[in-house]
């Protein structure tokens, strides 16, 4: 389809073409109709948002303020964080849960308490090339690849 519509309650709540709707939806519950979705809450300062997955840049130069960002799975990566590495900073998390589903797999990160400012210890799903992917107990640090995207709007819950 060269157009996507996607309605709730009987209301259109975005139009576009499938690729745009899917990297840019209007709100949390598009985003997750649409596909696995990492939603955060972070602090929007000129173009970079501060959140439990770190400070990662964000569309939208001029914003400062709260708002829910989203990330898909796809877009993380892992680093595994050798044993002796014993202080390292940033976004880390151990692998809990490892769901195979061919040539990728679901990975499912439980953040370390700390690891970034306030970090709830919510799991993180990460979608892995499976011949890659670590472990389960492997201790890894998060990477985010590109910008987040910032909803449009803020709905409750998000």
């Amino acid at each position: 389809a060269d157009q996507l519509a996607v309605m709730r309650d009987g209301r259109l709540v975005q139009v576009g073409n499938p690729v745009h709707v899917y990297r840019h939806p209007r709100d949390a519950m598009n985003a997750s109709f649409l596909g696995d979705a990492v939603i955060l809450r972070a602090r929007i300062d000129n173009g970079w948002a501060d959140c439990e997955l770190g400070r990662i840049p964000v569309a939208g130069a001029g914003r400062n303020d709260s708002a829910s960002i989203r990330r898909r799975p796809e877009k993380l990566r892992l680093n595994v964080v050798e044993s002796g590495d014993a202080g390292v900073a940033g976004c880390v998390g151990v692998v809990s849960e490892i769901d195979f589903e061919g040539p990728t797999c679901d990975v499912t990160i439980v953040m370390e308490s700390g690891a970034v400012g306030d970090a709830t210890r919510t799991p993180l799903l990460v979608r892995y090339p499976s011949n890659q992917a670590p472990a389960t107990g492997t201790r890894v640090r998060i990477v985010v690849n590109g910008q987040a995207h910032v909803f449009e709007d803020n709905p409750a819950g998000a």
